[in-house]
């Protein structure tokens, strides 16, 4: 019997994505994307931008869940609540979502 052995992808992009809900329609607050290569384990390029978190346009367009805005507040177990650092990372956005989006579509 054969054995399958996957092969890897030369180059790996990663995201991620911090928000004011849990559903797939979360408002986003930040995103930040890396490229690696795998073979040499070295960082190509990367890109981060932070959404203004009282933007209207991404109001209409995302919902906020009030849930994950108090855990984004410290409330509930304080061992996993977001360190303030964290927090004021997140919440310090100043772009706008039409302008945060294209970032990210372009530098992917």
């Amino acid at each position: 019997m054969a054995h399958y052995i996957p092969k890897l992808p030369a180059i790996v992009h990663a995201i991620d994505t911090e928000t004011k809900a849990l559903r797939p329609n979360a408002y986003i607050l930040s995103m930040g994307g890396s490229t690696f290569d795998i073979a040499t384990l070295t960082l190509l390029g990367c890109t981060y931008v932070a959404v203004d978190p009282n933007d209207p346009e991404a109001d209409k367009i995302f919902d906020t869940d009030s849930g994950t805005v108090a855990w984004w507040n410290g409330e509930g177990d304080p061992a996993f609540a977001p360190t303030p650092e964290a927090k004021q990372a997140a919440w310090s956005g100043t772009t706008k979502i039409d302008v945060a989006l294209k970032i990210v579509v372009e530098y992917f």
